[in-house]
C-alpha cells in the first residue's frame, strides 16, 4: 500500500514550487488563533512516514512515538526491526508524514502529536502495520482527538467499503466509539466516481482537496487543471457521494523533514488540515463526540460543488466551526 499521494511518488507533484501557503487564512484558523482556539490540550495522531520530532516547528510537541513497519526487505523502522516505541521510533527518513504533522500543527497550534511511522522511505507500506498503529492507538492514546490517515490505496469506491476493509472498519470503529475521530485523504487518482481505502470505511472522515488560491495552470502526473483559484476542487481529489468534507490540499507550505520547509500538494495535505481542526474544536468544547465534530464542520463550513459530478461539500471554516463548538457547549450548560 502505497501513500496517498498523485501518481509519480517523490516527483511531480508533491515537492512543487509554489507560491506562498494561504491555507491557514483561507479557512479562518488564523481568525479562530486570534480569538483563542488553539486546541489546547488535545492530541492528534499521525500515521504515516514518521515525523520529524527534532524540527524547530515540531519541536516539544512531540508527546509519544512508535514504529510499525515491516517493509519488503525487513524491518524499516528506525532500529531496523519491524517494530519500536518511544522517543525516535518514528523518525521521517521520506518527508511526507513530517509535512502532514506540520499542517495539523499549523491549523491547531497548541495540540499535541504523537508520531506512528508505518511507510516506509519509499512512501510505501501494508495495511497490516497501519491496521498495527491504529490498534496500538487504541490501546496508548484513546484519549486523542483525531487520527490523521494521510494515505490509502485501491480501486476508488463511491459506496462503503466495510465489508472489503474489515479489518480497517474494526478497528475505525473501535476508535469511534472511544470518542477517536479517523480523518482519511480520499486519493489522488482524479476519480469523479469514488475515494480510496480506508476512506470509504463509513466511520472516517473522508477529505478532498481545493486549492488555496489562484496558482495558475496546475499540470499534474494524472490530470491538468488549466486555470485555478481558491476552493477549486483540485483536478486530482478523487471524490463519490461518500466525500465527506473538503480542505486546502495545493499548494502547501510545511515542515521540511531534514530542516526548513517543503511545498507539497495532495488529498494528503487536505487532510491535517481537518484533523487539526477536530483538535480545536474538542479544545473549545471538551464534550464533543467525532459525530458533532463532524456535523459542526459540515455545517459551518463553506459549500463547494464538484463540476466533474456535482458532488457538493463543505470546505471548512475553523473560525466559523468553534463558534459552534462554544455554543453548543454554552446551550447544553
Amino acid at each position: 500500500m502505497k501513500s496517498r499521494r498523485p501518481a509519480s511518488a517523490l516527483a511531480d507533484p508533491l515537492r512543487y514550487s509554489a507560491a506562498p501557503p494561504r491555507s491557514l487564512a483561507l479557512i479562518h484558523a488564523t481568525n479562530a488563533h486570534t480569538s483563542g482556539y488553539k486546541g489546547k490540550g488535545q492530541k492528534v495522531v499521525v500515521i504515516d512516514t514518521g515525523v520529524a520530532a527534532d524540527h524547530p516547528s515540531l519541536s516539544g510537541k512531540v508527546v509519544d512515538e512508535a514504529c510499525f513497519c515491516g517493509g519488503f526487505f525487513g524491518g524499516c523502522c528506525p532500529n531496523g526491526q519491524k517494530t519500536q516505541t518511544g522517543p525516535g521510533a518514528s523518525k521521517d527518513d521520506q518527508g511526507h508524514g513530517s509535512h502532514v504533522a506540520g499542517i495539523v500543527s499549523g491549523v491547531a497550534p497548541e495540540a499535541t502529536l504523537v508520531g506512528i511511522k508505518v511507510l516506509d522511505s519509499q512512501g510505501s507500506g501494508s495495511t497490516s502495520d497501519i491496521v498495527s498503529g491504529l490498534d496500538w492507538v487504541l490501546d496508548n492514546h484513546p484519549d486523542a482527538v483525531a487520527v490523521n490517515m494521510s494515505l490509502g490505496g485501491g480501486t476508488p469506491t463511491a459506496s462503503d467499503c466495510d465489508s472489503s476493509q474489515s479489518s480497517y472498519a474494526s478497528v475505525i470503529n473501535d476508535l469511534r466509539t472511544k470518542g477517536v475521530l479517523t480523518v482519511v485523504a480520499t486519493g489522488n487518482g482524479a476519480s469523479s466516481t469514488g475515494i480510496s481505502a480506508p476512506a470509504c470505511v463509513k466511520n472516517s472522515f473522508s477529505v478532498g482537496a481545493v486549492y488555496d488560491g489562484n496558482l495558475g495552470k496546475k499540470a499534474w502526473s494524472n490530470c491538468t487543471d488549466n486555470a485555478t483559484a481558491a476552493d477549486q476542487i483540485t483536478c486530482f481529489s478523487n471524490s463519490a457521494a461518500n466525500l465527506d468534507i473538503l480542505a486546502p490540499g495545493s499548494v502547501i507550505t510545511s515542515v521540511g523533514y531534514q530542516g526548513g520547509t517543503a511545498n507539497m500538494s495532495g488529498t494528503s495535505q487536505a487532510t491535517p488540515h481537518v484533523a487539526g481542526a477536530a483538535a480545536v474544536l474538542r479544545a473549545a468544547n471538551t464534550a464533543l463526540k467525532p459525530a458533532d465534530i463532524e456535523s459542526i464542520l459540515q455545517t459551518t463550513g463553506i459549500p463547494i460543488t464538484d463540476s466533474r459530478n456535482n458532488v457538493t461539500r463543505s470546505r471548512i471554516d475553523v473560525e466559523a466551526a468553534a463558534k459552534e463548538a462554544v455554543a453548543r457547549a454554552t446551550s447544553t450548560q
